[in-house]
């Protein structure tokens, strides 16, 4: 049974945020962290990142970012991450771990995530509607109950 997620993008200040606190309130029993394989370690969420997530309700000004370790791995259950690229880092440096690291868009094709950062407006708001579309996707498959949204149930 899964009981925990560690969320991991490149700089832990776009998506692997946003993924994170999406999953918290899609999954509140859940315990959901996230880091970067070359985090821009202590820096806010992206601006931008951080307007779209108030949009569906999420408050990411909490978020720090900080840099992926070997004790982060060995305390959760599952280690998501955006890209190939990222998992084979991760594969490559913490071999034991392999199993358990997976894709985002495992449940839809497998695809990468691609990074908004320093992009355009529109490429921000396609990663949003892209994660969260996958974190509702993962809630489902690992059948955990759906949260009301603010607008009501799904």
């Amino acid at each position: 049974m899964i009981e925990s997620i560690l969320m991991v993008c490149a700089g832990n200040i776009c998506r692997s945020p946003l993924a994170e606190y999406e999953m918290r309130r899609l999954a509140p029993a859940l315990k959901v962290s996230s880091a970067g394989v070359s985090a821009l370690i202590d820096s806010r969420v992206d601006p931008r990142v951080a307007r779209l997530a108030e949009s569906e309700g999420l408050d990411l000004s909490a978020h720090r970012a900080r840099q992926i370790e070997a004790e982060m791995l060995y305390d959760h259950d599952l280690v998501i991450v955006m890209e190939p690229s990222q998992r084979d880092w991760l594969i490559q440096r913490f071999p034991q771990d392999r199993a358990k690291v997976v894709l985002l868009s495992h449940w839809s094709g497998g695809g990468s995530v691609p990074d908004p950062f320093r992009r355009s407006q529109p490429v921000y708001e396609l990663v949003h509607r892209k994660i969260l579309a996958c974190c509702d996707e993962w809630r489902r498959h690992l059948q955990l109950p759906a949260m009301e949204r603010l607008d009501g149930p799904e």
